[in-house]
């Protein structure tokens, strides 16, 4: 049978803060933790997960590559570029909102005057209809009275 103690035992075998242990409780000793008898406990054996650890986040060397040191007036520099940059990506927004704009009503300039050609193309067709009809109604005329077209 597993033995579990109490968060403040394992944190002072273990020889961290017990925030320390709750932290972690959530997370890679969330399988050792068990409630009895409205108490959290946790099993022994994290004992042994907690050390291994900690001895290898000691073994763990973080390797720092290509380090560049910026003196003040460097990091200066470097704040006017930045702030350069701003000012013309800002100005490149500006323009290229007004470009849409200026799209967007030539857009619409132009589909007012196809809606006026479409108009103008059916009073040329209602025209043309009517000059035929009266085109007709002359041969029908000539037809009668000469008996010829």
């Amino acid at each position: 049978m597993e033995r579990y103690i109490k968060i403040s035992e394992l944190a002072k075998k273990v020889g961290v803060s017990r925030q320390a242990i709750y932290r972690r409780l959530d997370k890679d000793l969330k399988r050792y933790v068990m409630t009895i008898d409205g108490v959290k406990k946790i099993s022994v054996d994290a004992i042994d997960a907690i050390k291994q650890k900690e001895e290898l986040s000691s073994t763990v060397t973080p390797e720092i590559k290509n380090v560049t040191v910026v003196t003040p007036s460097e990091a200066a520099k470097i704040e006017n570029f930045e702030k350069i940059g701003v000012e013309v990506l800002s100005t490149v927004v500006r323009l290229n909102s007004k470009t849409d704009s200026k799209i967007d009503n030539a857009v619409t300039k132009i589909t007012a005057l196809i809606d006026t050609i479409n108009t103008m193309q059916k009073k040329i067709d209602e025209l043309n209809k009517k000059i035929e009809k009266k085109g007709k109604d002359k041969l029908s005329f000539f037809k009668r009275f000469f008996g010829k077209e």
